[in-house]
C-alpha cells in the first residue's frame, strides 16, 4: 500500500470522515482493499475512533498476519479484539504479549481462548510480571511455564518490587532460582516488602540466601534492610563462617556508619573488623574508623598496612578514641561529684539548725 493512500486514510480517520474512509478502502483491488482496511482499523483504534472498526470489519478477509489484532490488544480495545480474531492469526502470541505488557486483563481473557501463553518461553507472563500487572499474571500463570529461562518472570518481579506478582509466581517458579537471584535483586533495590515476604516463604539455604542479600543491601546503603537481614540470618542458627565480613567491608568503604554499627552488633565475632578498619582508613571515613578502632585487634591492622600515610591515619583514629574516652571519664567523674554534693547538702542543714 503506497504512502499517499496511507496519508489519505489517516487524515480521513482523524477528521471523522467515515464514509470517505470506506470509499478509499473499497476503491482498491481485493488484496489492497484488505490491506487498506487493516491500516484504517489500526489508525481508528489509535485515534479512539472505534466506531469505525465496525464498518471496516466486513472488508477484511481471513489472513495469517496478526495485524491489526496486535494494535487492538496493545490499546486494550476488547471489542476490536473480539471482532478481529476471526480475520487475524491468533496462534501468534504477539497480540497476547502486547496485551500482557500493557495490563489489559479483559483482552487477555479473550485471547487465551485461542492463543497459547507458552510461546517464546512464556514471554507474555514475563512482560506482565516485570511491569507489575498482577491481575494479568494471575490469569495466565496457570497456562504458562513460570520456570522458563530460569524463572525470569519471578526474578523480574523481585527486581522491580512487585509484591503481588511475586506472590502469584513463587508457587509455580523455581525457589532455587529465587534464592540465588530473586532475593538478592530485591534486596539490592531496597524492596523491603518483597524481602520480608520471601523470608517468610522459606527459601532453600536461608543462611546463604540472606547473606547474599545482606552483602548487596550493605553495599547500597539500605540500613533498615540490613538490620532485617542480620536478624534473619541469626534466627537460622546457621550463620555462615564469614558472616558479615563482606557487608562490613562494603559499609566501611562507603562510610555507612549505621550499617557498620548494626553489623558489629550482630556479627562482631565473624565480620573481621580489622580489614574493614583498613578499608575505612584508606577511604578517609574517620567516623567509621573510630567505631572500628574499638573493636579491632590493632596489631593485626598494622600488619595489613603497607602505607605510612594509612598508618598515620590509624594513629590519629586511636588518638581520637582515647581523647573521647578521657573526656567521657571526666564528664562521668564530674557528674558523680555533683551528685555527691547534692546529697551531702540536705544532710548538713538539719544539723546546723540543731546547733543554732
Amino acid at each position: 500500500m503506497d504512502q499517499t493512500l496511507k496519508r489519505k486514510i489517516r487524515q480521513a480517520v482523524k477528521q471523522g470522515s467515515e464514509a470517505y474512509v470506506m470509499s478509499l478502502c473499497q476503491a482498491q483491488s481485493d488484496s489492497e482493499s484488505d490491506a487498506a482496511a487493516r491500516y484504517a482499523i489500526d489508525v481508528a483504534i489509535r485515534s479512539g475512533k472505534e466506531s469505525l472498526v465496525d464498518q471496516l470489519i466486513p472488508l477484511l478477509s481471513k489472513s495469517f498476519e496478526v495485524y491489526p489484532l496486535d494494535a487492538a490488544a496493545k490499546a486494550g480495545s476488547l471489542r476490536a479484539v473480539e471482532q478481529l480474531m476471526a480475520f487475524c492469526d491468533t496462534e501468534d502470541d504477539e497480540a497476547l504479549v502486547l496485551a500482557a505488557r500493557h495490563g489489559h486483563t479483559e483482552c487477555i481473557k479473550r485471547l487465551l481462548k485461542e492463543c497459547s501463553p507458552l510461546q517464546h518461553d512464556s514471554l507474555a507472563l514475563y512482560e506482565a510480571a516485570r511491569r507489575g500487572h498482577a491481575d494479568v499474571v494471575f490469569q495466565i500463570v496457570l497456562f504458562s511455564d513460570a520456570k522458563a529461562q530460569d524463572s525470569r518472570a519471578l526474578i523480574a518481579a523481585c527486581r522491580e518490587g512487585h509484591l503481588e506478582v511475586v506472590k502469584h509466581l513463587l508457587p509455580f517458579s523455581s525457589k532455587i532460582q529465587c534464592a540465588q537471584h530473586g532475593f538478592a535483586v530485591a534486596a539490592e533495590n531496597n524492596h523491603v516488602d518483597v524481602v520480608d515476604f520471601l523470608i517468610e516463604a522459606g527459601l532453600p539455604d536461608p543462611e546463604d540466601t540472606y547473606a547474599l542479600g545482606l552483602n548487596v543491601a550493605a553495599a547500597k546503603g539500605h540500613e533498615r534492610l540490613v538490620r532485617t537481614l542480620l536478624g534473619a540470618i541469626v534466627t537460622t542458627h546457621r550463620a555462615p563462617r564469614d558472616f558479615g565480613e563482606e557487608a562490613l567491608q562494603s559499609a566501611a568503604r562507603n562510610g555507612h556508619v549505621g550499617i557498620v554499627k548494626s553489623i558489629l552488633e550482630f556479627a562482631h565475632k565473624t565480620a573481621y573488623p580489622e580489614l574493614a578498619l583498613h578499608v575505612a582508613l584508606e577511604n578517609g571515613h574517620d567516623e567509621v574508623a573510630d567505631i572500628l578502632v574499638r573493636r579491632a585487634n590493632l596489631d593485626d591492622v598494622r600488619d595489613l598496612i603497607t602505607d605510612e600515610a594509612i598508618e598515620a591515619k590509624l594513629d590519629e583514629a586511636i588518638a581520637r578514641v582515647d581523647t573521647a574516652k578521657q573526656r567521657r571519664e571526666l564528664q562521668s567523674n564530674e557528674r558523680k561529684r555533683v551528685a555527691q554534693s547534692d546529697t551531702a547538702g540536705p544532710m548538713m542543714n538539719p544539723s546546723r539548725g540543731v546547733r543554732l
